[in-house]
């Protein structure tokens, strides 16, 4: 018989049909030896026990019908019937001999359970269907059958309370198992038989060797798939198996879960959008593993106080989500985690977007100007540099503003005028105006150096803190955390040749700078909350100055480090350690 590395026994139900299909049933007898009698029995003629034959030629669970016998001709051990049936889903089992004595035992893994007896099952559709399996097992002899059995009662993607409903909770395509016995590119559609949310499959192998899949809801990744943290995972987010039997039936286990399912919990999200002054016309979504992250849930602000809402009801377990503005503005901090406890309802503290704690206090607007030096970076001959983040719409790549270099000195230049953010993620990129090819940064800067912050499995994006109404100038080196000299004129500048170390600091924090003329400043250490920690009042500074702060008992991160002279300010990050 033919060999298959995988196949699913459960096939796409064909309903308002007219015309039969073939369906071969193709029985090995190696492993018992030739047969005079053996026959496949079912409910060939009436599958719906309603009393009207949907194929008239055939009997009901007849064990000793000659429409049910088999042949051998090739004398081979695989004996051969083929029926012409209606689409529509059938019960069945093989019968070596002419009565029920005879009647093979069908393993648990490919049994359906109705009225106390262990049958066989296939789906009729449209097109010709071929039943390969060894005599008394759930594959073709030699090979490994798996059951898998998902629960989808908990997955509650329209958030009406009720989970697993078809079209409004699972994909009209159903669910779907994928791994790496598929080299992760098949996409194998699974069955819920008696609608009771438990999706099941067979799972055919040649080999026992071990292999990681996991569960779809839908036909491709684009939509909602599992990230497993468990005793049942590999440590990446797949299930894991190693398969012991020739015929193996797995838990049910809840989806993106290794346990049975809990009733669901109540878990409401909330997001503090006041700090962030974005354009939150088209909404706001709740995106990641507690629903999806392609389009998200939609959440809510009723009362207009600027922090959104929305409630789900999620089982227990471990889940990754994001904040996302609109269509595009994601976060630029790294996924936010959740641990679901069974029967223990969450309402999450209202966090700042873009942050993992409570917003700080709200600052004016202010002009931001944006300054680089390509450094290392080769720039192509009409290259120009570009900076993006937290206030380019409608999203960073696409809302990249283009940066100048008006006097060839190598600094370029944007400014962003009355920027309402107070702390914000950026980063700068390479590339040609008009063009789709970009050399963008990908340093890991909260580890260089302490100019940004820790963005999980992406790269890490920059950080800036503002403090007040002050304009503010920030300078880097195209993907390091070497500060470059503000390309102004220096007597509007507020200090020039500042020098901050140790990096990171610890018991104590240096800054070094030097000010053209004579002026009265003020010194200023905010944590990323705009929560200022340190405040120096420097009185009036002229020439050189070296000040050192006292950084024992701050609480280690990034800090946002502003000397101000009233009417501008300049920004450094700093990191304590």
């Amino acid at each position: 018989m033919k060999k298959i590395y995988l196949s699913f026994l459960s096939l796409m139900v064909m309903t308002g049909l007219s015309a039969q299909t073939a369906v071969t049933f193709n029985v090995s007898m190696l492993p018992i030896g030739a047969s005079d009698s053996l026959h496949v029995v079912g409910n060939f003629q009436d599958p719906n026990y309603d009393n009207t034959p949907e194929n008239p030629d055939y009997q009901n669970w007849t064990p000793n019908a000659a429409s049910g016998l088999m042949t051998d001709i090739d004398m081979d051990f695989v004996y051969t019937a083929t029926l012409m049936l209606q689409p529509g889903r059938y019960e069945f089992k093989f019968v070596n001999g002419n009565d029920w004595p005879y009647a093979e035992t069908v393993p648990q893994a490919c049994a359906v359970e109705v009225n106390g007896n262990a049958n066989r099952q296939i789906m009729v559709g449209a097109d010709a269907v071929t039943y390969n399996v060894c005599y008394g097992e759930c594959a073709d002899c030699g090979q490994y059958s798996v059951r898998l059995r998902v629960d989808m009662s908990t997955v509650d993607l329209d958030a009406d309370g009720i989970g697993g409903e078809p079209n409004d909770d699972i994909h009209p395509d159903g669910v779907h198992v994928n791994g790496s016995y598929a080299t992760w590119t098949t996409f194998s559609p699974m069955q819920d038989w008696d609608g009771n949310k438990v999706w099941e499959g067979l799972m055919v192998l040649n080999s026992a060797e071990p292999l990681q899949y996991k569960y779809i809801n839908g036909p491709s990744w684009d939509f909602p798939n599992e990230s497993i943290n468990g005793a049942c995972g590999d440590g990446a987010g797949n299930r894991a198996l190693t398969i012991a039997d020739v015929s193996t039936v797995l838990p049910v286990y809840c989806w993106n879960s290794c346990d049975p399912c809990s009733q669901p919990v109540a878990i409401t999200f909330s997001v503090d959008m006041n700090a962030s002054c974005a354009d939150v016309s088209n909404g706001v979504n709740l995106m990641g593993t507690v629903t999806d992250w392609a389009n998200g849930t939609p959440m809510s602000d009723a009362d207009g106080d600027g922090i959104w809402t929305v409630t789900l009801n999620l089982s227990a377990g471990s889940y990754e989500y994001k904040f996302r503005i609109g269509a595009g503005g994601w976060e630029g901090i790294g996924n936010r985690q959740l641990a679901v406890v069974a029967d223990t309802p969450q309402d999450l503290p209202a966090v700042c977007f873009n942050s993992a704690e409570p917003c700080g206090s709200v600052v004016p607007p202010a002009d931001v100007t944006f300054q680089a030096r390509p450094g290392a970076v080769q720039m192509a001959a009409g290259q120009v540099m570009w900076v993006m983040g937290d206030f380019t719409q409608p999203n960073w790549q696409d809302g990249a503003l283009q940066m100048s270099d008006s006097d060839g000195d190598g600094t370029w230049t944007v400014t962003v005028p009355q920027v309402c953010i107070g702390s914000m993620f950026y980063k700068y990129r390479v590339g040609t105006p008009g063009g789709t090819d970009f050399t963008e940064e990908t340093a890991d800067f909260s580890a260089i150096g302490g100019c940004g912050v820790d963005n999980g499995t992406f790269s890490d994006n920059r950080l800036m803190v503002r403090t007040d109404g002050n304009p503010v100038t920030v300078c880097w080196t195209f993907d390091t955390c070497e500060a470059c000299s503000v390309g102004v004129d220096e007597n509007n500048q507020v200090a020039s040749n500042i020098r901050v170390y140790p990096v990171p600091a610890e018991e104590q924090l240096n800054v070094q700078f030097a000010v053209n003329g004579a002026e009265r400043m003020m010194l200023r250490l905010t944590n990323t909350l705009g929560q200022v920690v340190v405040e120096e009042n420097l009185g009036v500074v002229s020439g050189q100055k070296l000040i050192s702060l006292n950084t024992s008992d701050l609480a280690s991160g990034m800090y946002a480090l502003t000397l101000t002279n009233g009417a501008q300010t300049q920004v450094v990050n700093v990191v304590i350690k």
